[in-house]
């Protein structure tokens, strides 16, 4: 057998077969360990592990033995009468013969194996690489494992603070692949690889779940390479929100991107994600969304837009109108007059309620909502000045006594001196503030 040690991986040839082994593969430090002591044997195994179908088990004396190799009770007993080929079978079994082929011995497998079974743990990885155990009290079973076991690349997580809906996958002794399916919709070596990347992560033993709401979020709507494309962007801050959040999420999507066809758009999907600038805002949307849904039963392509700000702008402002009832305001008939009378590059909009002065609030990040019950108790009035071009409100204005007391654009900004002046002799024109 002739080998290569590179800086990432091992490459092996032998009768003419090259097996290269990276660094992040389980059987890395196997097969490494494995050369430095020149067992090319235990090598072989570990590149042609033995085939789980072939016969070889036997009973003797109540223990379970394996090509006459006995396995600790509390594990062969529950070889007895499982079908060879099911998951449960090949990871328990490789969880054993991993550890027999590192040989660390049998009592301490044996010790392992017992204190593993004891807290509901099992290999989630068919490799038997991977186990993951429940401990709610204390976190203590990881490091007593570890201790036993320095010479083994094995991995113990726990599940404890995993969201209940994946902890109770872990509880039925689901596989990895099988919860993968079940939150993504589909299983490859790359969102498998991903998976165990970010849901196992080396110092912390507890289980990172947080990985699958890539899943929730965007299953049945991006395609198998969009979804990998938005894991390995960090299109989503898995760290925020919880499970509800990103079902709630998917629930936006699924209604926004839907064609007449039954159909997902990856383009709008895409968008809609890449375009937020503030991940706590995509975090929250699907909750806004699913509020204002409810209370107005509102079609959200009737927006017409796929761009984030446009639609958490939109859905915040109607979700104030749940949470701020609403009044009208009680302008002036000559103010109401104003409305849409158009002048120079402008056109005059007249704030109706109190969740008009909101929006514009929103829009210009202004705090003229608070001037709803000014207005409404006839202590002034609010006029808006769009841009009729754009139909984009540019400044609002305060008047009171036939003074202009404010006018502000976009947080607040003072006017262009041009500006002010047209506006200023179209508003003296009418009579709404004094002519010098």
């Amino acid at each position: 057998m002739k080998y290569f040690l590179l800086d990432r991986s091992i490459v092996l040839i032998e009768n003419g077969v090259t097996h290269t082994v990276s660094s992040d593969d389980h059987r890395y430090d196997l097969i490494k360990e494995g050369i430095q002591n020149e067992n090319f044997d235990a090598v072989r195994l570990a590149l042609n592990p033995p085939s789980l179908v072939e016969d070889g088990f036997s009973i003797n004396n109540g223990l379970v033995f394996y090509k006459d190799q006995p396995i600790p009770s509390v594990l062969g007993n529950k070889f007895i009468g499982i079908n060879k080929n099911s998951f449960e079978f090949k990871s328990l079994f490789n969880l054993w013969y991993n550890m027999k082929t590192r040989e660390i011995g049998e009592d301490i497998a044996s010790d392992i194996i017992t204190k593993l079974l004891n807290h509901d743990a099992y290999a989630v990885t068919e490799d038997g690489f991977y186990l993951v155990y429940l401990d709610n009290n204390t976190d203590q079973t990881e490091s007593s494992l570890n201790k036993n076991n320095q010479k083994c690349s094995f991995h113990f997580y726990n599940y404890a603070k995993c969201h209940n809906f994946y902890a109770h996958q872990f509880r039925s002794k689901t596989s990895l692949d099988d919860i993968i399916e079940s939150s993504f919709g589909f299983v490859t070596k790359k969102i498998k690889k991903l998976a165990i990347k970010n849901l196992f992560i080396e110092g912390n033993n507890h289980i990172c779940d947080n990985f699958f709401f890539y899943g929730e979020a965007f299953r049945d709507i991006l395609a198998k390479e969009n979804i990998v494309y938005a894991i390995e962007n960090d299109l989503l801050d898995t760290n925020l929100g919880d499970y509800t959040n990103y079902i709630e999420l998917r629930t936006l999507l699924k209604d926004l991107t839907i064609d007449k066809n039954n159909n997902y758009s990856q383009k709008k999907a895409l968008n809609f994600i890449e375009s937020c600038n503030d991940k706590e805002h995509l975090v929250e949307i699907g909750n806004y969304y699913n509020s204002v849904k409810s209370e107005f039963n509102i079609d959200i392509q009737d927006l017409n837009t796929s761009n984030f700000k446009e639609i958490y702008d939109y859905l915040l402002r109607e979700y104030a109108r749940i949470k701020d009832p609403v009044f009208f305001l009680n302008n002036d008939r000559e103010i109401d007059n104003l409305s849409e009378e158009e002048f120079d590059r402008f056109r005059i909009i007249i704030p109706r309620t109190n969740h008009d002065l909101k929006a514009w609030g929103i829009e210009l990040h202004q705090c003229v909502a608070s001037y709803a019950n000014r207005v409404k108790n006839k202590e002034c009035h609010i006029i808006g000045i769009e841009d009729k071009s754009t139909k984009k409100l540019v400044y609002n204005i305060e008047l009171a006594r036939k003074k202009i007391m404010q006018f502000t654009g976009k947080r607040n900004t003072k006017p262009t001196s041009n500006d002010r002046f047209v506006v200023e002799n179209f508003l003296k024109e009418k009579g709404l503030i004094y002519k010098e």
